[in-house]
């Protein structure tokens, strides 16, 4: 019964207003994300002593970058500084 519910109950939600796997699939959490206005930024991965050796990334045209230790993912704010 609850199964059928979900089901029901997804399909009555268009698919852009909401970003969920299919049912039955894992849900993943989105890694987190921030958005800055250089192209050059540092990631330590902001938990002090819990984080990771600080790298710096380089944002490339394509709007953003993910951190390879942390996986947290910089945007480039519209209209930053393109250099």
């Amino acid at each position: 019964m609850e199964s059928m519910l979900k089901t029901e109950i997804r399909s009555n939600v268009q698919a852009s207003e909401v970003d969920a796997p299919p049912i039955g699939e894992p849900v993943i959490e989105v890694p987190e994300s921030e958005i800055v206005h250089s192209r050059k930024i540092a990631c330590d991965g902001g938990e002090g002593a819990l984080g990771h050796p600080r790298v710096w990334l380089t944002i490339p045209a394509q709007g953003f970058v993910d951190c390879g230790y942390c996986d947290k993912r910089y945007i480039l704010a519209e209209g930053a500084d393109t250099h």
